[in-house]
């Protein structure tokens, strides 16, 4: 991280230069972008020593751009505020990278003479802009936790962070970040409420919210299942079972009939006088004999459903209201089909045929329907918290 910052002015220069690669030193130059000039003009030497005009841009181009800088700087610690020294230590860093990059095309010869640049020693500035830009985030942090609120906490968590793109440890920066973390964080506790008629076994109730959090977790909102006493929340989140209804079971009774021709034997054929017709050879002519057959079926149709009527709901602790509420409800049917038949089975078709002789079933009990529908209101609860997990900050 030390040498991040040294690089960021090469890096953003380079970046614009690609972007404006039609623009020459010059002009850089005549519109008062001094930096970006001087880069124009190192490139184009670095790529060809000879190449002489560019260099009068760069005596004019080089001073101007750090003189911006330097003038910058005065200002900033003129106006004497605490908050200015990351940027006098980026300025400093800009000065010292420019140095370092005009360098690598010197000396160079123009009119005869040698042209060179006076080396500046940055190193100082630069080290005295980071301590002072560190102290200031370190007080301001400690202004910040004083506040006793999320938000400033979460920003001094951000102060406490920049530091460590100066220094790796900076007094006892780590356990104020700790404290910063803890106080910035939003905790939320997902609970269960039974307001249905029914009692419902916590094993079943345990499992609507038995799943995996971690992907509702982000950088500053924590989730909990299992309730700890010595957390407080910020926030409950109540997946509320509202009504539970078991339909009676059901079995409805249908007869039909299915039919089909299909040959049985054979047959003389007549003429109109009733005589055996004969073929050319003399022999009597035969046809198949096609008769209808049938078959009686009765067919009994189980079915049993369950339906769940439930919500979501936010919960705000400190304010006592419910502050958002995503309405869920599940459904699960049992159906069961067999069938009885009396008659010819040729007449039965390929699907019917499959549910005759079938045994009944016994129906599933409530508690494995109101199992099976809990399945599906737990699926549902994770698609609401997954989708709102941006609404808890």
């Amino acid at each position: 991280m030390r040498h991040f910052k040294y690089n960021i002015f090469l890096i953003f220069i380079t970046l614009l230069l690609v972007l404006s690669g039609c623009l020459t030193s010059k002009k850089y130059y005549q519109q008062g972008e001094y930096a970006l000039s001087v880069q124009k003009s190192v490139k184009k030497i670095q790529k060809n020593r000879g190449l002489k005009k560019e260099i009068p841009v760069l005596l004019k181009a080089y001073p101007k751009a750090n003189q911006k800088d330097e003038d910058r700087i005065k200002f900033l610690k003129t106006q004497g505020t605490p908050d200015i020294w990351d940027e006098v230590f980026e300025l400093y860093s800009n000065l010292k990278a420019r140095q370092e990059f005009i360098r690598t095309i010197l000396p160079l010869k123009y009119d005869n003479k040698t042209v060179d640049f006076p080396v500046v020693d940055y190193d100082i500035d630069i080290i005295d802009a980071k301590k002072r830009a560190s102290e200031y985030y370190y007080v301001h942090a400690q202004k910040l936790l004083q506040q006793n609120d999320k938000e400033s906490a979460r920003q001094a968590y951000s102060e406490l962070s920049k530091i460590k793109t100066y220094f790796n440890t900076y007094k006892d920066d780590d356990s104020l970040a700790k404290i910063a973390k803890y106080k910035g964080m939003t905790r939320v506790i997902i609970d269960i409420k039974n307001k249905s008629n029914n009692t419902l076994p916590n094993d079943f109730l345990n499992n609507l919210v038995n799943f995996n959090i971690n992907n509702l977790n982000s950088k500053w909102v924590e989730y909990y299942i299992n309730s700890n006493n010595k957390i407080n929340f910020d926030y409950c989140i109540y997946l509320t079972i509202k009504t539970i209804v078991v339909l009676p079971e059901k079995i409805k009774e249908t007869h039909y009939t299915q039919s089909k021709e299909i040959e049985d034997g054979w047959e003389y054929e007549l003429d109109r006088n009733g005589n055996v017709k004969k073929d050319t050879s003399g022999n009597d002519i035969k046809r198949p004999k096609i008769v209808t057959i049938s078959c009686n079926i009765t067919e009994l149709h189980q079915h049993k459903e369950v339906h769940i009527d439930a919500s979501v709901d936010y919960f705000d602790i400190k304010t006592n209201n419910i502050v958002l509420t995503k309405p869920i409800e599940a459904d699960q049917f049992y159906d069961y089909i067999y069938a009885v038949a009396f008659g010819d089975l040729r007449a039965v078709t390929t699907e019917t045929r499959k549910i005759i002789g079938l045994p009944p079933q016994a129906f599933p009990t409530d508690m494995n329907m109101i199992y099976s529908a809990g399945d599906i209101i737990k699926k549902l609860t994770i698609d609401v918290l997954r989708d709102n997990k941006y609404f808890i900050k």
